[in-house]
């Protein structure tokens, strides 16, 4: 059996310096006061890892068989833990690496280590992997701007110094530094108390290791949704039907001039590159242009919608140009002819599965509003819908009630003109039918997934909330009072929904 002791039962047996960690191997010692220890399932030579860092929370460590995962306070240094161990016969060794210690050593807990427990006579070998993470379960950013200057503003950037780090526990986000600025991002989110923001690097960097460089990311807030999750089971449902591009993101707790700010999404930033959005033209449907205070020179109206181009390289010419085709292709809608009818100008397959997702979402702004997205592959004539962007509004959110959007049944993105047209032609409707059906099982198992999203954010949720008390009385007071209260009010709307959906289209 594993034995791991309780924070506050430790402490009345042992006092020891800051980041003082233990482990040791002696049952007898262990099971003289087992009253005061967790047993967990672990391999039979006995062991246990415990902490004496002062002020850490109960749930400091987490254990899966021989994988041994220890939670520290913020400000501890993972480069340099010191550890203490002991046998409870001498026959046994502890080997870390290439070495076989003696009592106590200095690791490095950035990344998981190994830890060998050889019994010499036996030539019996247990091997655990240990790792560790500060503050929370989750990746950080740290962010200083110059001057410790705060970030006032949605258009005028800030030079910052920014590091990524992966926190101990997660190998696959990269640890880096860079140089760069930051601003604030969104349009009625960066109205709310916790900001949201936009990064742009001096140089394209890459953050996890199975990632392309970039230079400018974004870092989502979530404050209009207080599951946390929204985006997250957004962007699962856009890989389950194979959308051709899902936003790779991270969940990741952001620091900004040595001030915790909360429970952040670190995603790519929607534009035209290699490994995100890849062709000739990407343009965004965005109810706001034709307001004064939001009007862009990128701003055009089409036969039905306004739009804006999306570029950094931004002309007239190319502007006018994407007007050109989008209107041509609004033309095509009431025409399923094979020669010039909406299949020649719009991608079918994308289209469906970009409305599947929105609509079992039910995401007030994917109808007409915003964040609706079409592009140009390269060489291409055929308009892509996608990628699929912003849903903290979406699936059931009480801030949209007044539009309907807590219903889980009737049509609600198909109201788009593009759709009802689709809808006309009978090809379009059987495989809108065959595509629901040929991933409905693979929709839904992200559906069930939702408590273990919230379970892997759950301490970094914790913190987030005492930066932000908004649950029970932010928005609406008739809301769930907790974090994973808001994920199951989420699932039922989806199951219901989800339901609804299968009875029209199964």
């Amino acid at each position: 059996m594993l034995y791991l002791c309780s924070i506050k039962r430790l402490r009345m047996f042992a006092r020891h310096s800051y980041r003082l960690l233990c482990f040791g191997i002696s049952l007898i010692t262990l099971t003289a006061c087992s009253d005061q220890y967790l047993a967990l399932e672990a391999p039979d030579a006995p062991l246990f890892f415990t902490s004496m860092t002062t002020g850490i929370r109960n749930e400091v460590i987490v254990s899966h068989g021989t994988n041994i995962h220890l939670q520290l306070p913020e400000g501890t240094d993972l480069e340099n833990i010191h550890i203490k161990f002991k046998t409870n016969t001498s026959k046994t060794k502890v080997v870390i690496g290439s070495d076989t210690l003696d009592k106590e050593a200095f690791v490095d807990l950035r990344t998981p280590i190994e830890v060998e427990l050889l019994e010499k006579s036996e030539n019996h070998r247990i091997c655990y992997h240990l790792s560790a993470s500060a503050f929370s379960e989750l990746p950080k950013i740290y962010i200083t701007t110059k001057g410790k200057k705060d970030i006032t503003s949605d258009t005028e950037f800030t030079n910052a110094f920014f590091t990524f780090d992966g926190n101990g526990k997660f190998t696959e986000f990269k640890f880096e530094t860079a140089y760069g600025e930051i601003r604030g991002r969104g349009n009625s989110s960066w109205t709310f108390p916790k900001k949201p923001y936009k990064i742009k690097l001096d140089a394209p960097t890459a953050l996890w290791t199975e990632g392309q460089p970039y230079q400018e990311w974004v870092l989502l807030a979530n404050c209009a949704d207080k599951s946390l999750v929204r985006n997250h089971i957004a962007f699962e449902m856009s890989k389950a039907v194979g959308m051709d591009y899902t936003p790779q993101s991270y969940f990741v707790d952001l620091f900004i001039n040595g001030q915790y700010q909360g429970n952040y999404q670190l995603c790519d930033q929607i534009q035209l590159e290699p490994g995100r959005v890849e062709g000739d033209c990407l343009i965004e449907l965005d109810m706001r242009q034709r307001l004064p205070e939001y009007t862009t020179e990128n701003y055009f109206e089409s036969l039905c919608y306004p739009y804006k181009l999306i570029s950094d390289d931004f002309s007239i010419n190319m502007r006018d140009s994407a007007q050109a085709k989008i209107k041509r292709a609004e033309m095509s809608l009431t025409n399923a002819s094979e020669e010039d009818g909406f299949r020649h100008y719009f991608d079918e397959e994308s289209v469906i599965r970009w409305f599947l997702i929105n609509e079992l979402m039910k995401n007030c702004d994917a109808q007409s509003f915003s964040s609706i997205y079409y592009y140009l592959p390269n060489g291409s004539e055929q308009w892509h819908m996608g990628p699929l962007w912003d849903f903290d509004l979406a699936a059931g959110n009480r801030v949209a009630e007044a539009n309907g959007m807590t219903d889980p049944q009737g049509w609600y993105v198909f109201n788009n003109y593009y759709f009802v047209c689709m809808r006309n032609d009978t090809v379009f409707e059987n495989r809108l039918r065959e595509v629901w059906n040929e991933n409905r099982e693979a929709l839904y198992s992200v559906i069930e997934m939702i408590p273990e999203y919230q379970e892997q954010i759950s301490l970094s949720a914790q913190e987030n909330f005492k930066r932000w008390p908004i649950q029970g009385y932010f928005f609406y007071s008739d809301e769930p009072e907790s974090f994973t209260g808001h994920g199951k009010e989420i699932q039922q709307f989806l199951q219901k929904r989800f339901y609804w959906m299968d009875a029209q289209l199964h």
